[in-house]
């Protein structure tokens, strides 16, 4: 299949970064022959894109499985899936286990494989499993990037070591050495870029049992060598190991694969340097060692871990070290009582998985899945996941034996390396059929609002296709509730300059990234400026669309703006000027509507009519009730803020700092309810410069209260119950916010608990909400760019949106006049 892309000319790429007006570009069918799409823009979507829908995506055409299968791009997917992206591995567990011999004395294995996020999403659900078995006894002695490594044994006498990536099937074996693997390891050594396999063999000799210990590192001509013996504890003890197969830990710093002895102590093997050494297991009281029985070690939250059962205390433990080989951040991690519910499980619980929501997951012995919420200690067992049932000889192996290991899916193989049975495709391959389009929808859906806008230019069916209603809905759905990475969170500051000659305002805006300001505050963010030539006036944002009034003094119209693909749509003309005003999407009637209070001159004086708009291709204002208000009118915000949900589409207005009234885009009528109060007696007269605004999806006021020399910030927690409202932050007026003017708006919360707002002289504010620490960076002073702003208490300086393809259904661009251009001399 040939991807293609048209070159555009000045004004398209203009257009498609929102800065011209254009009518719309329509393909004839003597456009001439596209050129094929380059190869790091492929590059690009495919690294976006799970490992498992890759492993199909191979069979697309030879270019592509050639792509997929290079070295640089499997490092690449890798990196970005562990460390940017999780959703672009699945997380599984390969619950492992022996059989009974069979006639011929050979013992056979049997693995089942099931999803971690099926377990942590959907508990109360069956969980699919795929089930494999082995013509003969393999061995899992590790994981480590998506591969499984295994001891491949035939009897007593030989063994080799085999490699196996579940996702793509990919196998690779070693050659094969004498005797049985009794301790072993696998891992990673960073340093080599190389996968080693490590072991202790017992072979019968002359003399009797013989032992040596070995190394292979995975290559296409490697062979086994040896290495130092494994030094015994510095104790009077024995050695005696609590897991036969090796944990492998893995950062920029260490590599190495570590077994817990004796209960006391970790012993590990440095895969770089290929030396020993040891540390302390944490200890909780001097005879210790009688009381702590089956240890395992296990990699938690990238630390690495250990858990065990404690007779004395009649629980199991879980510590995870903060920072590896130093014994002394052992940290307590859970600790779970034997209760009724572990009494038939059999311990100890070999813990594998923390999850975001601080849920622990677990498998017992018996191959019970145990989940265990780390906040209340709540225990869990799934009865869908009951996998001795699917184990019916399973011999419950307490001591030196792990029975479940866990894994990313990746596109891995070992540097070099050949699969045992490669399939080679030749010139005489039949042509591959074209990629089917539910595929395109599915691969174009993973990808960003802005690198979407670029794809459009790459043939007409994508054009079309990024285009549709279809798409860009079912995009603004999965990058809103599923994959926030899809859409960049971007603020839109706005100002008001100083008449010119002919007596007419024009406006200037400025477009910053909320990701470079939160990750990067002390480093210069991109600033993409923009002015009109007439008076634009943001009354809202909503969907990645920022709604405008544009004010002439006689007359007016509203027009939406799509910063990211650049499109532009206008409204009908209305006589007069909007006082207050307000923009939403009622999701009822999938629309956007545009809600203004138009005052113009009539003979007899100043005349007020409250008009609706309905964004569409043929749509008309309409006249709609008057605006309520019982005292003097006193809005504190002349544009309303939106608030959607699954049950409400309102826009809000504060009036006379007592009350919130609202405006319901589905029914079109009004209603109201109270701000939070402090004082009774006084709130009124002490609270000025109120703002509202949605924080993590709720109702939010930010005022300055006098009194308290405080500017608080409250949130609604259910929308419409004035007794729901909760104080989420107070600030007091201390001296870095002294030469910045109060009313500071919020507008983002970030994951960390960081409010990020601006201020009345166009500073960024960067708040701590755990300990109420400011930050005010300096590199972000976006007063310098607007020399001439006045503060103006009643509009709000700043919105916030998110990149979208969205345009409101049926409509096209409408205008071709230049409404918003860069100023020649910025340059962004």
């Amino acid at each position: 299949m040939t991807l293609l892309f048209v070159i555009m000319n000045d004004a398209e790429k203009n257009a498609s970064r929102g800065l011209v007006l254009l009518r719309r570009h329509t393909a004839t069918a003597r456009t001439p022959p596209l050129t094929d799409l380059p190869e790091e823009l492929i590059m690009e979507i495919l690294l976006r894109l799970p490992a498992r829908k890759l492993v199909s995506l191979r069979s697309v055409c030879s270019s592509w499985r050639n792509l997929i299968s290079t070295p640089e791009f499997t490092r690449n997917h890798l990196r970005r899936s562990c460390l940017r992206d999780p959703s672009l591995t699945s997380l599984r567990i390969a619950c492992y286990n022996s059989l009974p011999l069979r006639r011929n004395g050979v013992r056979y294995d049997s693995f089942g494989i099931l999803s971690v996020r099926s377990i942590m999403e959907n508990p109360s659900e069956p969980t699919k499993v795929d089930y494999f078995s082995g013509q003969r006894y393999n061995r899992i002695v590790g994981s480590c990037h998506g591969l499984l490594c295994f001891f491949y044994e035939d009897g007593d006498q030989n063994t080799h070591g085999m490699l196996w990536n579940p996702c793509t099937g990919f196998t690779f074996q070693s050659p094969e050495i004498s005797g049985q693997a009794s301790l072993c390891g696998f891992g990673y050594d960073h340093l080599s870029d190389s996968y080693k396999l490590f072991a202790i063999l017992r072979k019968k000799g002359p003399s009797g049992l013989e032992f040596s210990t070995r190394i292979y590192t995975f290559g296409p001509t490697s062979s086994w060598r040896r290495i130092d013996d494994i030094p015994f504890v510095p104790t009077d003890e024995p050695f005696m190991p609590d897991n036969m197969e090796g944990v492998f830990f893995g950062s920029s710093r260490s590599c190495t694969i570590n077994w817990s002895v004796n209960h006391r102590m970790v012993v590990y093997f440095d895969l770089g340097k290929e030396t020993y050494g040891y540390f302390s297991l944490p200890y909780t009281d001097s005879d210790d060692y009688f009381q702590r029985m089956s240890t395992y070690l296990c990699i938690l939250g990238n630390c690495l871990s250990v858990c065990y059962e404690h007779l004395n205390a009649q629980c199991w433990f879980v510590w995870q070290m903060k920072e590896y080989g130093d014994a002394q951040s052992w940290t307590k991690l859970a600790s779970i009582s034997f209760h009724l519910q572990l009494i038939n499980l059999g311990f100890p619980l070999q813990s594998l998985y923390i999850s975001e929501s601080d849920v622990l997951l677990a498998i017992s012995p018996s191959l019970r899945i145990v989940l265990c919420n780390l906040k209340d200690g709540s225990i869990y067992l799934p009865d869908s996941m009951n996998l001795k049932e699917n184990y019916p000889n399973l011999s419950q192996s307490i001591a030196c034996s792990k029975m479940a290991y866990i894994y990313h899916e990746s596109l891995n193989a070992s540097r070099g390396l050949v699969p045992l049975h490669r399939h080679t495709a030749t010139a005489r391959t039949p042509p591959l059929p074209d990629l089917p389009e539910e595929l395109i929808i599915e691969i174009l859906l993973r990808l960003p609002a802005r690198t979407l806008v670029s794809l459009r230019s790459v043939c007409r069916s994508w054009r079309n296709l990024i285009s549709s209603p279809d798409f860009t809905r079912k995009h603004l759905r999965r990058s809103c509730l599923r994959d926030p990475s899809l859409t960049s969170l971007r603020i839109a500051c706005y100002n008001s300059l100083p008449p010119r000659g002919n007596g007419v305002r024009y406006n200037s805006f400025e477009i910053l990234s909320v990701q470079s300001i939160m990750e990067n505050p002390s480093e210069p963010t991109k600033v993409d400026y923009f002015s009109g030539q007439s008076y634009n006036r943001i009354v809202g944002s909503c969907h990645g669309l920022l709604c405008f009034f544009e004010d002439d003094g006689q007359n007016t119209h509203g027009f939406l703006w799509n910063p990211c693909t650049g499109f532009i749509f206008q409204s009908p003309q209305i006589s007069g000027q909007a006082i207050l005003c307000g923009f939403g999407y009622d999701h009822f009637s999938d629309s956007y509507k545009l809600l203004g209070i138009i005052m113009e001159n009539v003979p007899s004086g100043l005349e007020f009519s409250t008009r609706i708009y309905t964004f569409g291709p043929t749509s008309s204002w309409r006249r709609t009730d008057d605006f309520p208000f019982d005292e003097p009118f006193m809005p504190d915000n002349k544009e309303g803020v939106f608030f959607g949900s699954s049950r409400v589409c309102t826009i809000n207005w504060i009036v006379n700092r007592r009350v919130v009234v609202y405006f319901d885009l589905d029914e079109e009528t009004y209603d109201q309810f109270l701000l939070p109060y402090t004082n009774s007696d006084d709130d009124y007269f002490r609270r000025m410069r109120t703002y509202l605004c949605i924080l993590r999806n709720r109702l939010s006021v930010c005022c300055e209260h006098l009194k308290a020399q405080h500017w608080i910030v409250w949130q609604m927690k259910e929308y419409g119950d004035a007794q729901s409202w909760t104080k989420l932050v107070s600030i007091s007026f201390h001296r870095k916010l002294e030469n910045l003017g109060f009313s500071l708006q919020s507008l983002y919360i970030s994951k960390n608990n960081v409010l990020l707002a601006i201020s009345p002289s166009l500073r960024i504010f960067l708040c701590n909400l755990k300990n109420g620490s400011l930050d005010l960076p300096d590199t972000i002073n976006l007063r310098e760019n607007y020399r001439h702003f006045s503060p103006s208490i009643g509009s709000r300086i700043a919105y916030i949106y998110h990149e979208s393809l969205v345009s409101p259904n049926g409509l096209q661009s409408n205008s071709s006049k230049i409404l918003l251009q860069k100023p020649k001399s910025i340059v962004s």
